[in-house]
């Protein structure tokens, strides 16, 4: 009997903070909320289509596919890889990337993958339904930095405008640019703030 090595799906994700601190999370069909990301593209040469080079270029492609940011994959988050298994019998490997958004300023947009799209403060993100896992990495990913709120790209030098609907900004529908939705930070550290979902 030929000997067939047990294989795994492999899942790349990523946390990404905009320019406020808030961090980029999708609800997915199981109604939980994750992090960004997905599969490794091992491509089709006979069809001319090729795969993804690294995981951190899988990851890249991916967030820009379900939500329009461009960020840079980097580094590992420690703690990051683990097993998840979302239905009985179904274990995936993930393993989680620390992200540079490139375009802290733009309103990420809802794609056909996911239900719904939104930006939480830290202490938002440890409330929602969401796996241990991606909840760890997330405060991992804080936790480098003692001030979340100044993006290595772009220091903030006034207050955001204010969010017709309050707080956080959530998203559903289509592929589409919401309004309005950054909220006034209340400190450099936390960037902590309450508010209603727009959903």
């Amino acid at each position: 009997m030929t000997y067939r090595p047990p294989t795994w799906p492999v899942s790349i994700k990523g946390v990404a903070v905009d320019a406020h601190g808030r961090v980029l999370l999708l609800k997915n069909e199981r109604q939980e909320w994750e992090l960004p990301g997905g599969r490794l593209e091992t491509g089709d040469p006979a069809a001319g289509m090729r795969g993804d080079d690294s995981p951190e270029q899988a990851l890249e492609r991916e967030i820009l596919e379900e939500t329009g940011w461009e960020v840079k994959a980097g580094p590992l988050i420690v703690g990051g890889t683990w097993i998840y298994e979302p239905i009985p019998g179904r274990r995936v490997l993930i393993i989680t990337y620390g992200c540079t958004v490139l375009t802290p300023s733009r309103a990420p947009v809802l794609s056909h993958e996911h239900k719904q799209i939104g930006l939480f403060s830290a202490e938002e993100a440890a409330q929602l339904t969401m796996p241990q896992g991606y909840k760890q990495s997330i405060a991992t990913w804080y936790a480098r930095d003692l001030t979340p709120c100044r993006h290595p790209l772009q220091t903030i030098t006034q207050a955001p405008p204010a969010d017709p609907h309050g707080g956080r900004w959530t998203g559903t529908g289509p592929r589409r640019r919401p309004s309005a939705y950054s909220p006034t930070a209340t400190s450099a550290r936390s960037c902590g703030f309450t508010g209603r979902s727009t959903a």
